[in-house]
């Protein structure tokens, strides 16, 4: 049969598209997880030099953590002290209405007083 050109096995493995998994791919896949298995090369379970920086990822993320609530803190103690001004603001105020209209009615009586007769 070899004399008439191809064989049934030479068109099979010419017309197979791939491995038969993933285009191709196979072989790359089997690869990937052999090597993520070993915990090298993807920065995945890599050892102590990923380890240290999963330590400073969750030391950063405490950082960040307690700025937030020092800056809460700071906030509520803003906003506290507006409280007070705004209220203080409003008693002096109503205090200096409340002056002027008493001395409105002690100057109406004063000069109620002058009237000559």
């Amino acid at each position: 049969m070899g004399e008439n050109g191809l064989t049934a096995s030479d068109v099979a493995l010419m017309s197979r598209d791939g491995d038969g998994f993933g285009n191709g791919w196979g072989g790359m896949i089997w690869l990937f997880a052999i090597l993520a298995m070993m915990g090298g090369g993807f920065g995945w379970n890599g050892g102590a030099g990923n380890s240290n920086a999963i330590q400073n990822d969750i030391n950063r993320g405490f950082d960040n953590q307690n700025l937030q609530a020092q800056t809460r803190d700071i906030m509520a103690a803003v906003n506290a002290a507006s409280m007070t001004g705004v209220q203080t603001t409003n008693q002096v105020y109503h205090d200096v209405v409340n002056y002027i209209g008493d001395k409105y009615s002690e100057l109406q009586r004063d000069v109620a007083g002058l009237a000559v007769g």
